[in-house]
C-alpha cells in the first residue's frame, strides 16, 4: 500500500486499502505460481523469448519507474502483466521468460513471492485430519460434509481450493 502512490504525494490511510493491497499481492503471486506449474524444462535466460505484450509490460514500467519514480504507472504496468500473463497462460511457449521479466520488475518492488523463496507453512495435525476428512466427504460426493469442513478449516484460519490436482491448502494472510 505504502510504495503504490507516488513518494510526492500525500497518502491517506485506510484499513480497506491494507486489505486491497493484500488482495492484489496476492493475485500476482497467484500468476506468478501459474507460469512456475507450467514452466518447462527447456529455460531461456532473460525476456529475449518473452511475447511481444509482455514485454511492452517491462517497458512500460521502464517507462514508469524512470519518469520520476511513478510507482502507481509501474504497478499498472505490473498488473498489465498479470492479466495479459492469466488470459495466455495455455499459449506461453517461454514460460521462464515471463518470469524473467517478473523478476526484473521486483528487482525494483521487492513484493513478488518466488516458488523458491516461499515459506514452508507446516500444517498443523488438526488440519491435517480435516482436509483428510474432507477429501474422503469428497470422494464420497458428500458435499454437504466438505462443505462443512471447508467452513471448519476457514474458521481456522486457512484457504483451501481445489484442482484437478486435488485440494490444498494455505495459511490466510
Amino acid at each position: 500500500m505504502l510504495i503504490n502512490a507516488h513518494y510526492r504525494s500525500g497518502l491517506n490511510f485506510a484499513f480497506s486499502a491494507l486489505e486491497d493491497a493484500r488482495k492484489a499481492l496476492a493475485r500476482i503471486d497467484a500468476c506468478v505460481e501459474k507460469v512456475e506449474k507450467v514452466e518447462k524444462v527447456g529455460k531461456v535466460e532473460g525476456v529475449e523469448g518473452a511475447p511481444d505484450w509482455a514485454k511492452k509490460c517491462l517497458d512500460d514500467f521502464t517507462a514508469a519507474v524512470n519518469d520520476d519514480l511513478n510507482l502507481p504507472k509501474a504497478f499498472a504496468a505490473l498488473f498489465d502483466l498479470v492479466r495479459e500473463t492469466n488470459a495466455h497462460i495455455s499459449q506461453l511457449s517461454q514460460p521462464s521468460s515471463i518470469l524473467a521479466i517478473f523478476r526484473r520488475m521486483d528487482e525494483v518492488l521487492g513484493v513478488i513471492f518466488f516458488g523458491n523463496e516461499k515459506a514452508k507453512v507446516e500444517i498443523p495435525a488438526e488440519i491435517q485430519a480435516m482436509l483428510d476428512e474432507r477429501a474422503a466427504a469428497r470422494a464420497a460426493k458428500n458435499w454437504a460434509e466438505s462443505d462443512r469442513l471447508r467452513d471448519a478449516i476457514s474458521a481456522a484460519g486457512w484457504i483451501v481450493k481445489d484442482s484437478r490436482e486435488g485440494q490444498s491448502v494455505t495459511k490466510k494472510a
